[in-house]
């Protein structure tokens, strides 16, 4: 939608600075009615007289004009990328505010998923299938990395990517890359800890069994 703005914005600049009068040249008499009509002459001169008066003193476009449409572009497009930034910011802080938050996630099977949700200052580790367990909760360094990497991955996901050409947007999109994959190599991290965790606690209860009898 904001490229359309920017899009309408140069046209219009450009319009507005190439509304020129063109004039028409009318034909002169030629010699030989000159010769003939004293009075044709005399009034083919006057209107050449007026035409070339009338071309003189139409508007042209001087450099001080052209500097005002690139300054009245520039201004056009600074206003629309701090329109984008704001917009952007009040977003992610609309979106911090939810109790409720999901954060990411991957697929693991067929209409199955492993979610990273937050509530309140807590994060869980969810699965998603037939039904919504609970699998674990992220404590400690390990919550404060993830909370870190998914901040920076938001802050720097497409900021202005609507009104950026797209060159630089192939640019960005690299980043955008690395912060993912940092994510998911966090992610899986905590999935690993998370059922070397449930083996050892598995271990635990069949040692607890194995005294018992």
């Amino acid at each position: 939608m904001l490229r359309k703005f920017v899009i309408a914005a140069l046209l219009i600049s450009v319009l507005a600075g190439s509304n020129q009068i063109v004039y028409a040249e009318s034909g002169s008499a030629s010699v030989k009615e000159c010769l003939e009509k004293t009075e044709k002459c005399s009034e083919s001169k006057s209107t050449d007289s007026k035409e070339k008066t009338e071309l003189q003193g139409a508007p042209t476009l001087s450099a001080g004009d052209i500097v005002k449409m690139i300054f009245a572009f520039l201004l056009v497009i600074g206003l629309l990328f701090a329109l984008l930034k704001f917009v952007n910011k009040k977003g992610r802080l609309l979106q911090k505010n939810k109790v409720v938050q999901n954060l990411g996630g991957t697929n693991v099977g067929s209409s199955k998923s492993v979610q990273v949700v937050k509530v309140g200052n807590q994060l869980f580790i969810i699965g998603v299938g037939e039904n919504v367990q609970l699998l674990s909760e992220i404590t400690g360094q390990g919550k404060q990395q993830l909370l870190t990497q998914y901040d920076e991955q938001q802050k720097n996901e497409g900021e202005y990517k609507v009104v950026l050409p797209s060159f630089l947007e192939k640019l960005t999109s690299k980043k955008e890359e690395k912060f993912s994959h940092s994510f998911q190599q966090l992610f899986q991290r905590e999935m690993n800890e998370m059922k070397i965790k449930r083996q050892n606690v598995l271990k635990e209860l069949e040692r607890n069994k194995k005294k018992d009898e």
